[in-house]
């Protein structure tokens, strides 16, 4: 088991690549020696563990058990593990937009992997809930709420030149130019 750690972790090399102390047993080696994982749930080591040996496990392929190895996997420095984590969530659902926009804050993901999600939340008509922005920090939530309101601005000052009585034209129907939601939340993010 120790091998995959080592491998894919250079925290877990490095700690075992100092060794014991003379005269001590390595951490590990025993059973009365056991490395302790503090703060570790064991829903998401046995998600990872899982993982490493997917060919012998009942490894679900679930978003739950990607999320606990992307949880490991940043937390360890397991930079390829990460990726395939971040490359399987993406090919996954959300349901709700800001559980994806909140795992790529806090893993550090990168905008464009929640590039659909911003659209959808700043586009949608739904208003948007405090309850939503809990798994975010209160300036990416702002950011987001900032973004929503500049995306209406445009649409409410559209929508009042169009008169009920004629058909719009075709530059009156609404189309909004093509907009780069994780540019625009870098920005907001940088004001």
């Amino acid at each position: 088991m120790r091998r995959q750690f080592v491998f894919h972790s250079p925290i877990f090399r490095d700690m075992f690549a100092i060794g014991p102390k003379k005269d001590k047993i390595a951490e590990g080696d025993t059973e009365e020696n056991l490395i302790i994982l503090e703060d570790i749930r064991l829903e998401d080591f046995v998600s990872l563990l899982k993982f490493f040996y997917r060919d012998i496990s009942d490894f679900q392929d679930s978003k739950a058990e990607w999320i606990s190895i992307l949880k490991l996997a940043h937390k360890w420095q397991m930079d390829r593990v990460q990726k395939e984590a971040v490359m399987r969530l993406g090919q996954m659902t959300f349901a709700d937009p800001f559980e994806k926009i909140g795992l790529c804050e806090r893993f550090d993901i990168g905008f464009e992997w929640v590039h659909e999600e911003i659209e959808i939340v700043a586009e949608r008509d739904q208003n948007v809930k405090v309850s939503d922005g809990r798994d975010l920090s209160r300036d990416l939530f702002a950011a987001i709420l900032f973004l929503r309101q500049k995306k209406k601005i445009p649409t409410t000052l559209r929508s009042r030149s169009l008169s009920p009585y004629r058909s719009p034209s075709p530059d009156q129907r609404g189309r909004i130019p093509e907009t780069n939601w994780a540019e625009e939340l870098r920005k907001a993010l940088c004001t």
